[in-house]
């Protein structure tokens, strides 16, 4: 691996008429100001209503990365037509990995990025993810929900990367979240490490339900892999 490898997490953008579409276009300068090496986006792009889907691509078809843009679904992602979401990401240029893997060739070496189904949704199969990667080599895990780190072996990934939870939307001091979703309950946004695993957890970019966010403002996450 190169001495540093630049990967930002965009998660639960929740395009509705809840989130505007000017949070989302700013969030998409702010990515492209990074010059990511990898983009990866953890799901959850709509809420119930897969009508705005197109306009959301429309939107994140302006994103780059210099070594592509990868997606996975989140557990509201399922409601809508998925094989049409899938078709318009992969028109964009974005990458969607269901149960499967694909190796980051990053100068003379890289990294395998591992994609899994909803995990709330019942659609993981991480054996089949990972069936033909070396056991030794460097692997990385998008799955939506962030509870899902406690089912893996140790070392079996190097860092886990989720959303889910929105950090809770509402946060009181001395108090933490109002409310968690399920699977989203025991690490609910920051970085742990979890049985020699690593997990990031972002507080995502939208909203559900309400408009609304206290002390748990919304994020785009930047991690620096150094070697």
């Amino acid at each position: 691996m190169p001495e540093e490898v630049r990967i930002v997490q965009i998660s639960d953008i929740h395009y509705s008429d809840i989130v505007g579409i000017n949070k989302i276009q700013k969030a998409i300068q702010l990515v492209n100001a990074e010059k990511a090496d990898v983009i990866v986006l953890t799901g959850d792009y709509i809420t119930y209503d897969d009508s705005y889907f197109n306009e959301l691509t429309e939107e994140l078809r302006s994103l780059k990365a210099q070594y592509g843009i990868y997606a996975i679904w989140g557990n509201h992602d399922y409601c809508g037509n998925m094989e049409g979401m899938r078709n318009r990401f992969e028109e964009i240029g974005v990458n969607m990995l269901v149960n499967e893997n694909r190796y980051i060739s990053i100068g003379a070496s890289g990294f395998w990025l591992i994609g899994v189904g909803s995990y709330y949704e019942n659609d993981v199969d991480l054996q089949k993810a990972i069936n033909n990667i070396p056991e030794q080599d460097m692997k990385i895990l998008l799955c939506h929900e962030p509870d899902f780190v406690d089912n893996l072996s140790e070392a079996q990934v190097f860092l886990q990367i989720s959303g889910h939870s929105h950090g809770g939307q509402v946060r009181l001091p001395l108090y933490g979240a109002l409310k968690l979703p399920p699977l989203g309950e025991r690490y609910p946004m920051g970085l742990y490490s979890v049985n020699e695993n690593y997990l990031y957890t972002s507080r995502g970019l939208g909203e559900t339900d309400y408009k609304v966010r206290f002390n748990c403002k919304p994020e785009i996450t930047i991690i620096t892999l150094k070697k």
